[in-house]
């Protein structure tokens, strides 16, 4: 038996010469088979798992892209991509005058769709115990004719019939024709609050307006 490492070696290397010398060709080369059939499956697999992932990738590239082939931002499911665009701003317009009354000047100017004067008519308005309101107002009624009652108990007091009637929101004074102020018009104001006009003019303007329209009083 050897005594030394030296001879142990030598001895284990004779075994494995020996082992290797009468092993048979045949399990050798079933050793290699097997090894090469295990690098194969283990490449097989390798490239399966990148098949996936590439697959996965592209798919989700394929999910982000817009429709079209064309470059955009990302539109939800949810919501169309017409819906999805800045719709234009809404357009806002102000409430223009169809007829301007001067208080000072006794005058009403009467203006077309576009701005340019119609036609100007003299007018009577409140007195300043009873002012007219001021302001821009709309015209909510139109009335051909009306009963005018004024407050009952007063010296002042009255029922009439009126024609050709436009009343105001907001509290704005009503306007129709005067026919008891008959060459006055444009020269004063003898009203309660109200506004008033020849029966021509208010008959015209009667005519010309329409419920919705703004009447500004200054």
């Amino acid at each position: 038996m050897p005594d030394t490492i030296e001879d142990r070696l030598a001895d284990l290397g004779g075994n494995l010469e020996t082992a290797a010398a009468f092993r048979s060709p045949s399990l050798i080369r079933s050793r290699g088979e097997q090894i090469r059939v295990t690098h194969r499956r283990r490449m097989t697999a390798v490239a399966s798992a990148t098949a996936a992932v590439a697959i996965i990738g592209v798919g989700s590239l394929v999910a982000l892209r817009p429709t079209g082939g064309h470059q955009g931002h990302t539109v939800s499911p949810s919501v169309s991509s017409s819906a999805s665009k800045s719709a234009p701003p809404a357009k806002t317009t102000q409430a223009t005058p169809i007829a301007l009354i001067d208080l000072k000047q006794d005058q009403m100017t009467v203006y077309d769709k576009q701005g340019h004067i119609v036609k100007t008519v003299p007018v009577t308005a409140g007195t300043p115990a009873n002012p007219s309101h001021v302001g821009t107002f709309t015209i909510t009624a139109k009335q051909d004719q009306a009963e005018k009652v004024s407050d009952s108990g007063t010296d002042t007091s009255y029922r009439l019939t009126v024609h050709w009637v436009l009343t105001l929101d907001a509290g704005g004074p009503q306007i129709y024709a005067m026919p008891w102020d008959d060459g006055r018009f444009g020269k004063g104001n003898r009203t309660h609050g109200d506004i008033g006009m020849s029966t021509d003019m208010a008959q015209w303007l009667y005519t010309n307006v329409a419920i919705g329209d703004h009447i500004k009083i200054q």
